[in-house]
């Protein structure tokens, strides 16, 4: 009896060796199949995925240069040769295409339409390691991932207009003298709302805030025109003039009187952009004839003026007194 029941067991010990080596073979190229198709669908994403984080760079005014290594002038194959790195498959760098041109870093948006878009092409040979898969396939693909993506832009920004520097300034002793006549010239009531005054440039080649100049004559008088240009920080500018007349020598000499004025807002409902203006003489001197030139014009030693518009105005004074002439540019804030 137990040489039967051993007889039995060895017989079903042998029929399932045999089972098991008709089996295996088949289970082995199923599992290989799977890990194959596996390896294939992993790669195809490698490729699309590196194809996009392409088209990203690109999108950014990334550099790209065919068939050539990670560069910061290839920065578009930085991105490809990254992404692909982990993948099952080896990007071909001869094969990593940009389409159809590359985007201009930090570009404002175009005067029509809508920004351009760059596509990446990118390419890798996969290799099957399964007989079963090669019958549908050939055993060796080109697995292949494109991308597009809209070239990034910058928006363009259009900032308000700002209103143009005000150029004003002083002028020490006066403005007639008897040659040499040494003038000092003050251009600190200069103003620019919104921005800072960068540079003062005189006429007869001075800079700075102030500046000083002597002026000659031969026989007769001779009239200088001084102008002052002022520039801000947004490049715009500004100027203001005066007229300086140099006598010859022997020629009664003008007392040294500094003019200013002061303004008053004076506006009512009728008048919006009405100031009262005063004249004022340092030191205080009778006989001075007044006028007014700039925004406004008048004359008289305390006029009420209406300004066009609101805002900063330059004006200039000019006292007369004989042969003699004072002025003075000031900005005013009409109401």
């Amino acid at each position: 009896m137990p040489n039967k029941f051993l007889k039995r067991r060895d017989r079903k010990r042998g029929q399932s060796l045999v089972e098991f080596a008709l089996i295996a073979p088949v289970a082995l190229v199923l599992l290989l199949t799977a890990i194959d198709l596996g390896r294939l669908l992993y790669s195809q994403i490698v490729v699309t995925n590196a194809a996009k984080e392409g088209a990203l760079v690109a999108s950014q005014g990334g550099t790209f240069q065919s068939n050539q290594t990670c560069s910061d002038a290839n920065t578009v194959m930085c991105g490809v040769l990254t992404e692909a790195k982990n993948g099952f498959v080896e990007v071909d760098k001869a094969r990593v295409t940009l389409a159809p041109a590359q985007c201009v870093k930090d570009a404002q948006y175009p005067a029509a339409g809508a920004p351009p878009n760059v596509g990446v092409t990118v390419q890798a040979p996969f290799k099957l390691i399964t007989p079963i898969i090669g019958n549908f396939f050939a055993p060796n693909l080109l697995l292949t991932g494109s991308a597009q993506a809209q070239c990034l832009v910058v928006p363009k920004v259009t900032l308000p207009a700002l209103p143009a520097p005000v150029a004003a300034f002083s002028v020490s002793p006066s403005n007639q003298g008897t040659t040499p006549f040494a003038v000092t010239f003050d251009a600190s009531g200069s103003t620019s709302s919104g921005s800072a005054i960068t540079s003062y440039a005189w006429s007869f080649g001075g800079s700075g805030v102030t500046a000083s100049k002597t002026f000659t004559t031969g026989a007769t008088p001779t009239s200088y025109t001084v102008t002052l240009t002022v520039t801000n920080s947004a490049g715009q500018t500004g100027t203001s003039s005066t007229t300086i007349t140099v006598n010859p020598a022997g020629t009664p000499t003008c007392p040294p009187i500094v003019v200013s004025f002061t303004a008053m807002d004076a506006h009512n409902g009728g008048h919006p952009h009405r100031m009262s203006f005063a004249a004022v003489s340092n030191p205080s001197t009778a006989g001075i004839s007044w006028t007014w030139t700039g925004a406004v014009s008048t004359s008289g030693a305390s006029p009420t003026v209406d300004f066009p518009a609101s805002g900063a105005q330059s004006e200039t004074l000019t006292g007369t007194k004989g042969s003699c002439t004072y002025s003075v540019t000031q900005v005013v804030t009409a109401p």
